[in-house]
């Protein structure tokens, strides 16, 4: 990093940091980044669109109105929430958003979809909607949470499944007919619950 002091943007603020780094092919240093805020932002996966831009998702446990200018979508509760960040390749934010309802809120690695959506699969905890139009259904510890937002950051939609323990999603990749699969773990929740009515993420879901 020394070797590249003239490309870094940001600056270190408190607490940890988020740090971008970009290699070519050849693994030279081009160019890195700090992204944050007081408190604590801590990266949880990262993906390169087909767009030319970074999705990297991320918790943060204070709230972070605003990063390189731009201001942030959604809106911090408590504790710890969902950091959603679209990146330029030079590590310049595009456009971010928080996500999380009280309790713990954490992301797990964003996938993009062959359609050029991004899902994000992680937790929600605890028992609280993150808005009026998907009301919280299953009342564990933790359930299994999925977003899916544009290329440019944007949520679309969201859904939660789960029992009555805790339940959590934490990688997917996308299946050559259009589908996704995902994998995650269930703590003795036996009465997982896997279809909800009006809880479906596609094209048209508007929840």
């Amino acid at each position: 990093i020394d070797q590249c002091e003239r490309c870094i943007r940001g600056h270190y603020v408190a607490g940890n940091d988020l740090v971008y780094l970009r290699y070519d092919r050849s693994g030279q240093l081009i160019n890195y980044s700090f992204i944050g805020a007081t408190g604590n932002q801590a990266p949880r996966g990262i993906a390169a669109l087909r767009s030319g831009a970074v999705f990297v998702s991320a918790e943060t446990n204070v709230d972070v109105p605003e990063l390189d200018g731009i201001t942030r979508q959604g809106t911090y509760v408590t504790s710890t929430a969902t950091l959603t960040l679209v990146l330029n390749l030079d590590g310049a934010v595009q456009n971010f958003r928080i996500t999380g309802a009280t309790g713990v809120n954490s992301p797990g690695r964003p996938v993009e979809s062959m359609f050029g959506d991004i899902w994000l699969p992680g937790r929600l905890n605890p028992n609280a909607a993150l808005d009026s139009l998907s009301p919280y259904a299953h009342g564990g510890v933790n359930d299994l949470l999925i977003q899916r937002f544009n290329a440019s950051g944007d949520a679309l939609s969201y859904v939660y499944y789960g029992g009555s323990a805790s339940d959590t999603s934490v990688a997917g990749a996308p299946t050559f007919d259009g589908g996704l699969v995902w994998t995650g773990e269930s703590a003795s929740s036996s009465d997982f619950f896997l279809e909800a009515a009006g809880n479906r993420l596609g094209p048209n879901s508007g929840s």
